[in-house]
């Protein structure tokens, strides 16, 4: 199976995901672990915009390139249940983002306990995210709440202005798209500035520019904001 493209339930892996183009910042700690240690299970936490799911998915496309085995489950995903951790054992890498959707729910919180359990048993890695620290999650199965602890715990911290814009002319370069320091100064200035939001709005410029061929300039953005 390639697990690039066979997913359960067809979840895929951004094309643009990759270690080579996240910008570090204050996380040169986090991704130096998930990228060259063999820590069993590790936790990332923090906001939206600060990079957790690029890692997990970057941590997946490495994997891929082995040809080990390696599934991404974003928990968020109103189509999964339960029965998706079935036989995730058989794995080589396991990734899980949004882990707080599990968070409260009996069912969600009894089969990720007993897949804690099974990973830990066929020595599979295990790397979640979330929004919160395992201390600030909302688990109400005690035994599951020690085990997100049972590896290093890594806070995800945002970029600041510079790492910023760094990353939007990153991505736009990718993009094959010029993307001057007065564009981003401007963008930055006047949209929401979670990288999240950054980056969607970039692809929306860029397919304006295409549209109406022009240049991304100040005065273009500004018509478009």
């Amino acid at each position: 199976m390639n697990a690039l493209q066979q997913m359960p339930l067809s979840i895929q892996l951004m094309d643009n995901a990759r270690f080579d183009n996240y910008v570090v910042g204050q996380n040169e700690t986090a991704v130096y672990s998930i990228k060259n240690t063999m820590e069993q299970y590790v936790f990332l936490w923090g906001g939206n915009g600060c990079g957790k799911t690029h890692l997990l998915q970057s941590l997946c496309y490495a994997y891929s390139k082995t040809e080990m085995k390696i599934v991404y489950l974003p928990l968020d995903n109103i189509m999964l249940s339960p029965d998706v951790f079935e036989n995730l054992e058989s794995m080589n890498l396991v990734c899980l983002d949004n882990i707080e959707f599990a968070a409260g729910n009996p069912v969600w919180e009894e089969a990720l306990f007993n897949l804690y359990n099974r990973l830990r048993d066929a020595d599979t890695r295990l790397v979640v995210a979330a929004e919160k620290s395992p201390t600030g999650l909302d688990f109400k199965l005690p035994d599951l709440a020690s085990r997100m602890c049972w590896g290093p715990v890594y806070h995800l911290k945002a970029l600041n202005d510079d790492e910023k814009k760094i990353a939007l002319q990153q991505r736009a370069k990718n993009r094959g798209l010029e993307l001057d320091d007065n564009v981003v100064d401007y963008l930055l200035n006047h949209a929401s500035r979670d990288m999240q939001s950054l980056f969607k709005l970039l692809d929306k410029l860029d397919n304006a520019s295409l549209i109406a061929k022009r240049k991304l300039t100040v005065p273009f953005v500004r018509e478009l904001l």
